[in-house]
């Protein structure tokens, strides 16, 4: 049967001496070792403190003031050991207190050694399962409370590190915002007496010294007023306004301040607003701000090509205004690593942008963080060697009262970009090239450049003198432009 061991000790709790013998003589057959025999209740409670078995036989109806019911609850009080009832009644009342006590088991008197043997193993096995889930139980409650001691101690850690870390960002924030007003008090001083100094007459090489002076400074004032702002925003104290204002004007006075630089670098600079766009409330200040850092690092990261401010409306209705402001450059790009930390503060895209082209670091993290107050987002796509497109998203309310007429208009001075000198063609066999002109001139009218792409794929497979591939070359970025008429105008001076 498994349990039949010594070890399992069982106690019997019947008045009847004849009827005890015999189940104390079949215990024993069974291979069980009986540990104390009792006659009365009292007894039972007694020598059940004192030997402890695996398991009491008891019989309900004992003589004396304590029935086997009442000494079996107090013994599973007092010591928890199970018990199965002998007796010679069925009676409901008696059977239901019986049950009340949750016992192992229930014999009725006769019964044989089989039926005891039963259910003594069932007993014994239900308890073991019993203590082994208690124990297990036990254990898990164990863990569980060291479990969450150490989470506790943790959670404890991490909020006194919380605490210790926002009062070190706190002063950082505040020292940073301090030293930005101390630094901007003298720098003041030092542009003005520079600037004074450039309207007075001075010989070349001392005017070249200060306009350097003047330069650097206004370079250092931006990285002072870079450092204020960040510490602000880390703070939660900056403050944005909402008055009325036209975008077109914000957008056409960012875009003509870097007009100079654009055409100095000789890269085109133009913008698109939609014409319909009404008044709006916000901060024109800050979006100044935004859209300057945006198109500056355009023009500080292009060399060739053109740069496009576009401002387009998404959504309207009689209150508000969802609008996408895109800058988009044809500069050096980013990789997806470099992307990834563009709104670092402090990070630039590459190690070796910050030698090559200056800056804090600042710029895109304070942009980033200004839209998100105004309630926007702004997003990024990026190919290295092909350029960027950055796109604020913003919603504003419309300024109700007031027309386009109310603001001043800012006209746009757009940068052509720089047109590449036309080779010249040396003389030779135009048979082919004279092909490609007839061509040309058959889809103007609908722009298809199919037929010039292929007598173009044609001809670049060719050997031709290097003036003539120069030629192609121009020839094949225009048409893949679609720009068909300039490619026609080209061929046609070059007959």
């Amino acid at each position: 049967w498994g349990c039949n061991m010594p070890s399992h000790k069982i106690m019997i709790v019947e008045d009847e001496k004849i009827v005890a013998a015999d189940i104390h003589a079949s215990i024993e057959k069974m291979g069980y070792a009986v540990c104390a025999m009792a006659s009365s209740g009292m007894e039972a409670i007694k020598k059940a403190d004192s030997s402890r078995p695996d398991l009491i036989l008891m019989d309900i109806l004992l003589k004396g003031s304590m029935d086997g019911i009442e000494a079996a609850t107090r013994i599973k009080e007092l010591y928890k050991i199970p018990v199965i009832y002998l007796t010679a009644f069925g009676d409901d009342s008696i059977l239901q207190r019986a049950k009340v006590t949750e016992p192992y088991g229930y014999i009725t008197k006769p019964f044989n050694d089989r039926e005891l043997h039963i259910a003594i193993e069932i007993a014994i096995y239900k308890k073991h399962a019993e203590m082994a889930l208690q124990e297990a139980h036990d254990l898990l409650e164990l863990r569980v409370e060291e479990r969450t001691k150490q989470l506790n101690e943790s959670l404890s850690q991490a909020e006194e590190l919380t605490v210790r870390a926002e009062a070190a960002n706190r002063a950082k924030s505040l020292f940073m915002g301090n030293m930005s007003h101390e630094l901007r008090t003298p720098l003041s001083g030092v542009l003005g007496m520079t600037e004074a100094l450039l309207n007075t007459p001075l010989a070349d090489k001392q005017r070249d010294y200060a306009e350097k002076i003047m330069k650097s400074g206004e370079a250092l004032l931006v990285v002072v007023g870079n450092i204020l702002d960040f510490s602000r925003i880390e703070a939660g104290k900056m403050v944005l306004e909402s008055s009325p204002f036209q975008m077109e004007t914000v957008i056409a006075n960012v875009v003509n301040l870097f007009v100079p630089a654009a055409a100095e670098e000789k890269i085109g600079l133009h913008a698109i607003i939609d014409p319909e766009l009404p008044a709006v409330r916000g901060d024109a200040h800050r979006l100044t701000q935004v859209v300057s850092n945006l198109l500056g690092n355009a023009v500080k990261f292009t060399k060739k090509g053109e740069i496009r401010v576009e401002v387009k409306i998404l959504r309207r209705t009689e209150a508000e205004i969802d609008l996408a402001i895109g800058v988009q450059d044809t500069g050096i790009g980013m990789t997806e690593e470099e992307l990834s930390r563009i709104f670092t503060p402090f990070t630039q895209g590459d190690t070796t942008t910050g030698r090559r082209f200056g800056g804090t670091g600042l710029g895109l993290t304070i942009s980033r963080n200004l839209v998100e107050l105004m309630g926007g987002t702004l997003q990024v796509e990026s190919v290295s060697g092909k350029g960027s497109l950055f796109t604020v998203l913003l919603t504003f309310p419309i300024a109700q009262g007031f027309a386009r007429s109310d603001f001043k208009s800012v006209p746009i001075n757009p940068v052509a970009p720089a047109t590449p000198a036309r080779p010249e063609l040396p003389p030779g066999d135009m048979a082919e090239l004279q092909t490609l002109l007839e061509k040309l001139k058959e889809p103007l009218d609908n722009g298809e450049p199919m037929p010039c792409k292929k007598i173009l794929a044609t001809l670049l497979q060719k050997s031709w003198p290097e003036e003539q591939k120069i030629l192609l070359a121009e020839l094949n970025r225009l048409i893949k432009h679609y720009r068909l008429q300039e490619a026609l105008d080209l061929l046609n001076a070059k007959k």
